[in-house]
């Protein structure tokens, strides 16, 4: 995806449209969470079933695309063909869908701002927020300022699986508004559930199943649609009515198919014609606008990182990154309840009815203008409050101020070097009434010492990171504690040296106080104390610079060596985890295998045995059978004596068998009689 242009995925084709699904690795990660009713919307899915873009985007891609079949009722001055027209908006919505995986459920918070351009109507805006996780509801607004339409929504998706077909279960309205001519679309119901078959083996079939309902309370038009399968077709079937009760008279009849021709039959003069071709409507382009100006809750930027590795089918990370896009959005979820703001959007705000309904420009303009003319107000009546000062209080604070103003300069040393002149009478005074206490400024001690010079330490913060196994996590944290320790008790040495040398110095001036009046032996051995002390501060401040700069530097070095082994770790369990399925794939085609071959056995024992009984029975009918060549033998002789190798045919052809599970082949012993095979 460009990064100066910002687009999405929804308005893109690739081979990841219809990439074949792993059906080891949905297995393994996802069906065995399955139970047959379960809502799936509280499930983790993993990438591998998900498209690279969120629900908000296919409503910009959906909504934003058939809003201009909405222009027309501005210029249309039947209320009847401005109704069909709000039908025809509604069924351009329902596509003849072959979805093969779904898209992403949007986390709270999560926006999308769009926006297309018309030669006629000029520009469509675009603005959809989630404003709810569980239940998960997306409201969205579109607006066209120059036609003054505009299209507030709310919709919620459950999602629930049934073994072998998923259904998809909507709930939730919207309102038209047309303020030229003062006249309000209500969307009782807006989308029909979806019924989709042969989930997990056989032909996919996608199904639009339930009502819709659209009513116009000023002009007493109403609309319900019911939406069917009718063999492979989905087919529509929808009634205008006006009134209610007895009062209901009907209007036109709509009859088609979802994603194809809708036709409407006008009742009075049974005239028909086409509503709709919802395969062939024209959509004007998306406009997403900047990369770079996109918000960092937009859903092209929260999806960044799970939508670049599944493009280029690298499920593995892709996982990991939408692992971490849902924690975030559960530490954002438990920080909106701990501050009580779990109802609060940023684009809507929730109504009286449960509504989510949009903050508008204007609304916020005149939010802005009441706040400022109250804090007007509330200044107002402080001041009025406020007791009047006289002109001597006035001259009085006059004086103070600027007194304040001059000690601040001398303070600071800036008088002196804006006017260039000697310092003045006041500030002598300020400078002769100081504490005797303190030594005069030419023997105080430098303020570039090691104490005054906060050398840059390193804070380190135990961080939650994740780690191959809870073993070197919790190692991790205690080695970040150790060392936030060791840091604090250097500090807290640098502040009891700095305490200390404040107090030797206080002493030391204390038991040897100067002359009153200096002589210019005193003033060199001050001067040279001075500098001397001023050099082995200077020493001390270097090599404490040099202390630091050596545990930074192994600081580094062991951080980046804790890296390398996380890395290490990482990769090592990645090979692991490599391994082990590779080693599961192995163990399933090796027991196909061994049920492959078993099967192969069985049905050739069965075969040879059956090939064996239709000898017997053979030769038993041969044995029924009187011989021609036999002499007449008395009643009751056992037919081994007229043949006396019958039984032992038998008991051979029933040895030559081997069950499939027999572990070595049955050798018979040659009959009495027959010699090397030759038969006698």
């Amino acid at each position: 995806m460009s990064k100066d242009k910002a687009v999405s995925y929804v308005d893109l084709d690739g081979e990841w449209r219809t990439r074949s699904i792993s059906l080891f690795g949905v297995v393994r990660s996802f069906v065995t969470q399955l139970r047959v009713g379960q809502d799936m919307t509280r499930i983790s899915l993993p990438a591998t079933l998900l498209y690279p873009f969120s629900m908000l985007e296919v409503f910009s891609a959906r909504e934003l695309g058939i809003f201009h079949l909405l222009f027309p009722l501005n210029k249309e001055e039947d209320p009847l063909e401005r109704f069909l027209h709000v039908a025809r908006w509604t069924l351009g919505f329902l596509q003849n869908e072959s979805w093969h995986k779904k898209p992403y459920n949007p986390v709270i918070g999560e926006i999308l701002l769009t926006h297309n351009i018309s030669e006629s109507s000029g520009k469509t805006q675009f603005v959809a927020e989630q404003v709810s996780h569980h239940p998960p509801i997306s409201a969205f607004n579109i607006h066209n300022e120059k036609e003054d339409i505009s299209l507030t929504a709310n919709l919620s998706f459950g999602v629930q699986f049934g073994g072998n077909s998923v259904g998809i279960t909507t709930d939730g309205s919207g309102i038209i508004k047309v303020n030229k001519r003062n006249e309000t679309y209500e969307l009782v119901k807006k989308t029909p559930g979806m019924t989709i078959k042969n989930v997990v083996w056989g032909t996919r079939k996608m199904f639009w199943l339930g009502d819709a309902s659209i009513k116009c309370p000023e002009t007493g038009l109403t609309l319900n649609m019911s939406f069917k399968e009718e063999g492979n077709d989905n087919t529509v079937v929808g009634t205008v009515t006006k009134g209610e009760g007895e009062d209901e008279v009907e209007l036109a009849k709509i009859v088609g198919k979802c994603g194809g021709e809708v036709f409407v039959t006008y009742s009075e003069t049974d005239e028909k014609k086409l509503l709709i071709n919802a395969g062939k409507i024209q959509k004007p382009q998306t406009i997403y606008g900047k990369w770079e100006d996109l918000d960092e809750m937009s859903s092209q930027k929260v999806w960044e990182s799970v939508n670049e590795p599944s493009i280029v089918d690298d499920m593995y990370n892709a996982d990991i990154s939408k692992k971490k896009v849902e924690q975030d959005q559960r530490d954002r979820s438990a920080l909106k309840k701990e501050k009580g703001e779990v109802d609060v959007a940023r684009y809507f705000e929730k109504s009286e009815e449960s509504f989510w309904v949009f903050k508008t420009e204007k609304k916020e303009k005149k939010e802005k203008k009441e706040k400022r003319e109250k804090g007007k107000k509330e200044r107002k009546e402080k001041k009025e409050k406020k007791p009047k000062m006289t002109e001597q209080e006035k001259k009085e604070k006059l004086q103070k101020a600027a007194q304040q103003r001059l000690l601040d300069s001398i303070k600071n040393n800036t008088y002196n070097k804006k006017q260039g002149s000697p310092t003045p009478a006041s500030a002598q005074n300020v400078q002769t009434n100081t504490s005797a206490s303190q030594p005069p400024k030419h023997l105080q001690p430098p303020t570039m010492g090691v104490i005054n010079v906060k050398s840059p330490q390193p804070q380190v913060q135990p961080q939650v990171q994740h780690f191959p196994s809870p073993h070197l996590q919790q190692k991790a944290m205690e080695k970040a504690q150790r060392e936030q320790q060791l840091l604090q008790h250097q500090q807290l040495q640098q502040q009891l040296q700095q305490q200390q040398l404040q107090q030797n110095y206080k002493s030391s001036y204390k038991s040897n106080p100067p002359p009153s009046q200096h002589s210019s032996v005193v003033v060199e051995e001050e001067r040279t104390q001075k500098e001397k002390l001023h050099a082995a501060l200077q020493q001390r401040h270097q090599q404490q610079l040099e202390i630091a700069a050596n545990y930074q530097h192994q600081m580094r070095e062991q951080q980046f060596r804790e890296q390398q082994a996380r890395d290490r770790a990482q990769r090592e369990q990645m090979i692991r985890d490599q391994q082990f399925l590779e080693q599961q794939q192995l163990r399933e085609q090796q027991q196909i295998r061994n049920q492959i071959y078993q099967q192969t056995q069985l049905q050739q024992y069965e075969l040879q045995k059956q090939q064996i009984q239709q000898q017997l029975q053979g030769q038993m009918f041969l044995n029924m059978s009187p011989p021609p060549l036999v002499p007449y033998m008395p009643v009751g002789v056992p037919d081994n004596i007229v043949n006396p190798y019958a039984n032992h045919q038998r008991m051979q052809m029933m040895s030559n068998v081997q069950h499939p599970q027999a572990q070595t082949p049955r050798v018979s012993s040659p009959p009495p009689g027959r010699i090397h095979g030759n038969q006698q």
